[in-house]
């Protein structure tokens, strides 16, 4: 049987409580993070430089909801948008579930946020496992990047504000994108962060502390990097 969970469940995993648009969409507030295994790579928490745009139309193009991934690879199966308040995202929205950023609305302004959607699956076999697809479309390709390196450092910092060890990075497969991953007692998880074109992606995986989740994240990663213009 399929064990789904919300995002407000999610929020107790290892890394996902310290990634952005993991809790708040649920209504309920996220419990203390758990411990983070130690990283030897070196990482940063350097911001990039924001962009400032003036669109208030929205761009020419396919819609955000058409680009999404559907269906994602195995052993997922799509779960309703009420599951979880996933479906289309407005400034108010993203800046809610930027959970660990109290500047989150700014940083989507001063990114050039359009419009953005999200959606979920969870594994259809004994693994017990869920997954997130955050699509936020920006102004311009530059505010796109501007706002992964704001997802990157939120989570960076989010680690060393709440004191918990700082994720372990891995290497994703799709090009110039970061990948972080992280397990504990109670579960483990596995983040990829990309833009391409206007478009910043976040794909989150979440199971058991025995899975090794960045396989299924980077799975699911490159689907969606397919699917972008």
């Amino acid at each position: 049987m399929r064990r789904v969970r919300t995002r407000g469940a999610l929020a107790g995993c290892a890394l996902l409580v310290l990634a952005c648009g993991c809790s708040s969409g649920s209504g309920k507030s996220a419990p203390n993070p758990t411990v983070a295994p130690t990283s030897t790579a070196s990482t940063t928490t350097s911001s990039a430089p924001t962009t400032t745009s003036t669109t208030t139309t929205l761009p020419a193009g396919p819609s955000v909801a058409s680009l999404i991934l559907v269906t994602a690879p195995d052993p997922f199966v799509r779960e309703p948008d009420s599951a979880a308040d996933t479906g289309p995202t407005d400034l108010t929205k993203a800046a809610t579930d930027d959970v660990l950023s109290p500047d989150a609305h700014d940083a989507l302004v001063n990114a050039g946020f359009v419009r953005g959607y999200q959606r979920q699956w969870a594994s259809n076999n004994d693994v017990s496992q869920n997954l997130f697809v955050f699509l936020y479309e920006f102004a311009t390709p530059a505010g796109a990047q501007t706002y992964v390196q704001h997802w990157r450092g939120a989570i960076l910092g989010g680690a060393n504000a709440q004191g918990v060890a700082v994720p372990a990075p891995f290497t994703p497969i799709v090009p110039g994108s970061f990948g972080l991953a992280a397990k504990d007692a109670t579960g483990a998880s596995a983040i990829v962060l990309y833009a391409k074109g206007n478009f910043a992606v976040q794909v989150s995986v979440t199971g058991d502390p025995t899975a090794d989740l960045t396989a299924p994240a980077n799975a699911a990663a490159l689907a969606q990097y397919q699917l972008l213009p």
